[in-house]
């Protein structure tokens, strides 16, 4: 199965976040196929 992960997402599971879900952690660990969005990057970026 492949994933789009949200902004937070991304930026929770990359500074240890609390906030993110165990599931979410699980999928992210996973061998899982994982895609972040332009969009994202672009959030990220202003």
């Amino acid at each position: 199965m492949e994933y789009l992960l949200d902004t937070h997402t991304f930026l929770w599971h990359a500074m240890d976040d609390k906030r993110i879900s165990p599931t979410a952690v699980s999928i992210i660990e996973s061998n899982e196929k994982l895609w972040i969005s332009y969009v994202s990057i672009w959030e990220m970026a202003i």
